[in-house]
């Protein structure tokens, strides 16, 4: 996993090193919805070289922090791309 300068701020990662050749993550497509008190709904697409996804991430606000509560991801077919349901 290649992991660029600015996400090294995670203690967990702080140790992983940039290896050559490796697929870059590229995000877009951000959006955040408030469920309910302190709970969230992060979506956003992921591109893994070749491989495109569709990511949620449910997030609640806890007495220590930010915790994740459920992730997924979907991969989408080339077909699928443009379309809103795919």
């Amino acid at each position: 996993m290649r992991v660029e300068p600015q996400l090294r701020t995670d203690p967990h990662l702080a140790d992983v090193e940039a290896v050559p050749g490796e697929d870059q993550w590229e995000t877009s497509g951000f959006h955040c919805r408030e469920l309910g008190p302190d709970t969230y709904a992060l979506t956003y697409t992921l591109r893994q070289a070749e491989r495109l996804t569709r990511r949620l991430t449910l997030w609640r606000l806890i007495h220590s922090g930010w915790k994740v509560l459920y992730h997924q991801g979907t991969i989408i077919e080339p077909d699928q791309a443009g379309s809103p349901l795919g």
